[in-house]
């Protein structure tokens, strides 16, 4: 009971040593039978979707081809959209994962972070799909990682500038972040960024379970296994286009604080404790 209320999952490392589930496997050879390879040098940019036809190629267009002399691949991960965003994705030039049905975005998401695994990518970056966030600066987020500086970053509205007038929201931002900067006695700006950049070893070192709330559940589980983290300014902008799939403010912020206590109970404490049992 312990282990499945503080979502005690095996890390991504572990998942990819035991073999993928079925349905995951063959998503991942249908994307090498369409794409053919997706070369391990390259930097591999995630960007998850559910119904983004509206906002999709305008993201992907702004994806750079290099970053830090790198060159960048970008994998739409489908997570069961019912419009076009998988085939204007594919016009647009990115590859697509295609997920067996509708799973949310932190599902979506660890399929990407698992493909990048088995992949080899070194380094992947991840750019929501619905506009808000551009990833056209992605040389200043990735340099601290290609450099050997960070192992992860994230772009922060705080350091930098927001659109979004919603009050509550914001200052929910910001009750978030003095919340896991307490936890992970990690200075952090901002807890739910659509613009992210890793090292491989922290994709493989976290553990993920949240399918909707990944954002901290990835920052807090990264930092708890030593990652370290660089925060970039960045605008964060309205949405142009398509419906935010976000719950309302007061059941967003009640399951966002369930999954922060969660995360941090089980990766600060939890789960080295049922790790040193089974070893």
């Amino acid at each position: 009971m312990l282990q499945r209320f503080f979502n005690i999952t095996p890390s991504n490392n572990d998942l990819i040593r035991s073999g993928l589930p079925q349905n995951l496997s063959e998503s991942f050879r249908t994307l090498a039978d369409e794409q053919g390879e997706i070369p391990p040098d390259t930097i591999l940019v995630l960007i998850p979707a559910f119904n983004e036809e509206g906002s999709i190629q305008d993201v992907i267009s702004k994806v750079p081809a290099t970053a830090c002399g790198l060159n960048t691949r970008v994998l739409v991960i489908n997570d069961g959209s019912t419009d076009n965003t998988s085939r204007i994705a594919k016009s647009a030039g990115a590859a697509v994962l295609e997920m067996p049905e509708n799973s949310g975005q932190g599902a979506a998401l660890k399929a990407g972070y698992l493909f990048c695994l088995a992949n080899n990518n070194k380094f992947a970056v991840v750019v929501d799909g619905d506009g808000q966030w551009d990833p056209s600066d992605m040389n200043e987020l990735v340099a601290p990682i290609v450099n050997g500086d960070a192992d992860f970053a994230q772009g922060s509205r705080r350091l930098g500038s927001t659109e979004n007038r919603d009050h509550i929201r914001n200052l929910g931002v910001k009750f978030f972040t003095l919340l896991v900067s307490q936890i992970t006695r990690t200075r952090v700006g901002d807890t739910s960024s659509g613009y992210r950049a890793y090292r491989s070893e922290v994709l493989g070192k976290v553990r993920l379970s949240q399918s909707q709330y990944q954002s901290s559940e990835i920052l807090i589980s990264a930092i708890c296994s030593g990652a370290r983290l660089y925060e970039h300014p960045v605008k964060m902008s309205v949405r142009t286009a398509g419906v935010s799939k976000k719950a309302p403010n007061w059941k967003y912020g009640i399951y966002y604080f369930r999954a922060v206590i969660q995360t941090a109970i089980r990766d600060r404490y939890l789960s080295r404790l049922f790790d040193n049992e089974s070893a």
